[in-house]
């Protein structure tokens, strides 16, 4: 018997997948582990609640993110194996990552060896130039985007809020900016579209909690952080874990540049 809440769907495109057990809900989507009955892999399917579904530009987000997502094939990006919107549901069935998300972990161990630092950072390095190599921005890389396999690797997921290099750009700057104010770039601040310059800014936020356990601008509100991205200077990193090797501090604060011309590529 389930005692799932909300249940799973029971539509014909879903009777495929087996055992579903809810492992997440989000502000617009509920995630269930399953197993696919048609290709036999143990997969994940992310649903749209009722709520965004009603928002035709949540769900428009949602399966042009996921089309974005699925033409990206690299070790470190999530796979995406199908994604449909039909008159009761919009889904999208992706591969399974059993440790969760990076955030979850980084929450639940604190500082981690610096060794397993680097290989992140090379994986998230990697996994990012894939994506703009593929002409796709992000545009909300974060550790609670980042996902983590059974191998330990870095899976780069959630591409809500993505766009490719040539769909156009809304207004700028824009009324409303959206992303974490943690890992948000100063222009991004500022209202403006994010771009990979913005990517890159996103990565040296994660490398830098990554490396020092701390991140480089905390405040009282977002408004604050915000503002900090925008007019602070990151201390070093080593100030706060001073093993950190010179390599790793030039890489970090070079993707922190404020102006997007100087960030490292």
């Amino acid at each position: 018997m389930s005692h799932l809440l909300p249940p799973f769907p029971n539509e014909p495109e879903f009777r495929r997948f087996l055992a579903p057990t809810l492992i997440a809900r989000g502000r617009c989507a509920d995630v269930y582990h399953a197993y696919d009955g048609l290709t036999g892999l143990e997969v994940a399917v992310k649903i749209l609640n009722e709520t965004a579904r009603r928002d035709g530009t949540e769900a428009e987000r949602f399966l042009h993110g996921a089309a974005l997502q699925s033409r990206i094939r690299h070790a470190q990006v999530l796979p995406i194996y199908d994604a449909w919107n039909s008159g009761s549901a919009t889904a999208q069935v992706m591969a399974y990552a059993p440790m969760g998300t990076l955030q979850a972990y980084l929450d639940r161990v604190g500082s981690i060896p610096l060794p397993r630092a680097v290989i992140w950072a090379r994986e998230l390095c990697h996994g990012v130039a894939a994506v703009h190599d593929a002409g796709v921005v992000h545009g909300d890389l974060k550790p609670l985007n980042l996902l983590l396999n059974g191998a330990e690797q870095i899976w780069i997921s959630d591409f809500g809020e993505a766009r490719a290099f040539d769909d156009p750009l809304p207004p700028q700057p824009q009324p409303i900016i959206n992303g974490s104010p943690y890992y948000m770039a100063p222009e991004c601040a500022r209202g403006y579209a994010p771009d990979s310059a913005s990517d890159r800014y996103n990565v040296g936020v994660i490398l830098y909690r990554l490396f020092s356990g701390r991140l480089p601008f905390v405040g009282a509100d977002a408004e604050t952080v915000m503002r900090m991205q925008v007019d602070s200077m990151p201390v070093d990193p080593r100030v706060h874990r001073p093993d950190i090797p010179e390599f790793a501090v030039r890489f970090i604060l070079g993707l922190l540049a404020k102006d997007p011309r100087r960030r490292l590529t």
